[in-house]
């Protein structure tokens, strides 16, 4: 059942269950996303890539995104991995159905050129 929780700084993360049984980790109300992607596809484009940019944003390479990597990393982290300026909206934690192992969603609004 989904529960509305607010974070009291609007920085750190939390954890809530979604209305499809999604670990909500991270809401942002006050915008829409437009875009989303997964962290394992992330890791698959570029291992490299994501490695090197964890360790200098986390201090680890691991593909986790739980309490102890705040938001503004995150948002951080998304915005030099992808290449573009975003606003971090959501983050839901997903079981992988072929391995059993969690998977990010991270759901951000980027915005467009005219």
């Amino acid at each position: 059942m989904f529960k509305t929780m607010v974070s009291t700084n609007g920085d750190s993360l939390w954890s809530n269950i979604g209305p499809n049984g999604e670990v909500i980790q991270y809401e942002n109300k006050t915008i829409e996303s437009n875009s989303s992607v997964y962290s394992d596809r992330m890791w698959q484009w570029n291992p490299e890539k994501f490695n090197s940019l964890s360790l200098k944003y986390f201090g680890d390479t691991g593909q986790h995104f739980y309490e102890n990597r705040p938001i503004k990393l995150v948002e951080s982290f998304l915005c030099e991995y992808l290449s573009k300026e975003i606003k971090l909206v959501r983050i839901t934690r997903h079981t992988n159905v072929s391995n059993g192992y969690p998977v990010w969603l991270f759901n951000y609004h980027e915005q467009k050129p005219v």
